[in-house]
């Protein structure tokens, strides 16, 4: 799962579609219930395969079951890693964050609270989520 160590690992337009769609359900999903979730997508069947096979080959998605489909099974499909690490794990190997991580740090975190659209619970959580960091930190 992500073990590329610096390496930040791009998805496609498509590969963000299906695993938003996974995300989006919390369930695993067949590609053909993937294709239903993504209503504006005509993909052929080899092009969805294809997409998940790279997000396979990229770690961020799995097989992780079957369901059985009028006389056949179809694999079902679940992302590895959750949208949240996902998205720390691409701002930490980031070269220009890794360079200046405490200086970038405090800028990403003031941009993203800044957000018009963020609300008091999620600033409180954040509040308390970093005065429980500052306490583990204290008591190391």
């Amino acid at each position: 799962m992500l073990e590329r160590g610096d390496i930040i690992i791009t998805i496609s337009e498509a590969e963000h579609d299906i695993i938003s769609t996974i995300w989006a359900e919390g369930r695993p999903l067949t590609t053909s219930e993937i294709v239903a979730f993504i209503p504006n997508k005509t993909w052929k069947d080899s092009a969805i395969h294809a997409h998940i096979n790279d997000l396979i080959e990229k770690g961020i998605v799995g097989v992780v079951g079957m369901k059985r489909i009028g006389r056949t099974y179809a694999r079902q499909f679940g992302t590895l890693i959750s949208s949240e690490d996902f998205l720390a794990v691409q701002l930490k190997r980031n070269p220009i964050y890794k360079n200046n991580k405490n200086g970038n740090l405090r800028g990403v975190f003031a941009s993203l609270v800044e957000d018009e659209d963020i609300s008091i619970s999620t600033l409180i959580e954040l509040e308390n989520l970093i005065a429980d960091r500052i306490k583990e930190i204290e008591r190391e």
